[in-house]
């Protein structure tokens, strides 16, 4: 599914002078997660923060740069920020991911805003709140990203999954976002996801055929499955069976290629897990 380029709400105000102050920002809290990830424990939000600024700023007639645009220059800003430390580039990229779907709702969504909260609460406060007036931040103050919910799902669910009961949702509050929040919202509101009932993400399954996924349990099923198949020689007997085909060791490659794949995928998800368990920690 493709997001198309968002255009800036007409209420977004940025907070930085121009792209070159954005950016040197965004350096500086990356370079700042690369070393201490563990302390950094808000650093998707604080990213986030400071890549809608940067989006704005960059902007061409009000259109934001693309994700592809995009991904390639926080890679640049990741580069400079990790200083040659690999481990440290893909942590800040990591956070990035999530960051800029945060950031591309801040800038171009309903119900998304940058905002503080005090710290060890999650209560919102805007930009008068959290200074005093002489415009200094006020002390304890954590920059944060915050949402309406009713603004991506309109109805909520009061019942179960199995007897749902629907009603209006019309709780206006400002909550702090996490990851699912933020996932949903990109895909609601940027990506056009239908919606079940107003309170859900439609899940449309594939068709039953051979190599389609539809739920984690037949991945598991179908893990645990190619687990035994290769304990008991099944690379060994297709390649054999490869041989007599005139198929030049196409199970093989398709083997590596899907080791290679698991591999990326554990070491992603490690990135990301890490990130939120910072960010749960704050």
């Amino acid at each position: 599914m493709t997001t198309s380029n968002t255009a800036i709400k007409a209420d977004f105000v940025s907070t930085f002078a121009d792209v070159s102050a954005a950016e040197n920002a965004i350096v500086a809290t990356m370079a700042d997660y690369a070393v201490q990830s563990g302390r950094a424990a808000k650093v998707r939000d604080v990213l986030a923060i400071q890549l809608a600024d940067w989006l704005a700023l960059s902007a061409n007639e009000g259109v934001i740069p693309s994700e592809a645009e995009t991904r390639k220059e926080a890679s640049r800003m990741a580069k400079l920020a990790a200083d040659g430390d690999s481990k440290g580039e893909q942590r800040i990229m990591g956070a990035f991911s999530v960051a800029n779907k945060a950031a591309r709702l801040i800038v171009g969504g309903r119900g998304w805003v940058a905002g503080w909260h005090l710290e060890g609460q999650t209560g919102y406060c805007d930009h008068a709140a959290a200074h005093t007036k002489a415009g200094k931040l006020r002390d304890d103050m954590v920059p944060a990203v915050f949402h309406v919910q009713r603004d991506t799902f309109p109805n909520k669910n009061v019942g179960t999954e199995n007897a749902p009961n629907i009603v209006p949702n019309n709780d206006t509050h400002f909550m702090p976002a996490a990851e699912a929040d933020i996932s949903a919202a990109y895909r609601v509101q940027l990506q056009n996801a239908d919606l079940e009932g107003g309170y859900k993400i439609k899940v449309t399954k594939a068709p039953d055929t051979e190599g389609v996924i539809n739920t984690p349990a037949q991945a598991r099923k179908m893990m645990k499955a190619l687990e035994i198949w290769l304990a008991n020689g099944g690379i060994m007997a297709a390649e054999q069976s490869d041989g007599i085909k005139a198929l030049d060791g196409a199970t093989l490659k398709i083997a590596k290629d899907l080791a290679d794949v698991i591999d990326k995928a554990i070491e992603q998800n490690a990135v990301t897990q890490a990130t939120d368990k910072a960010a749960d920690a704050a």
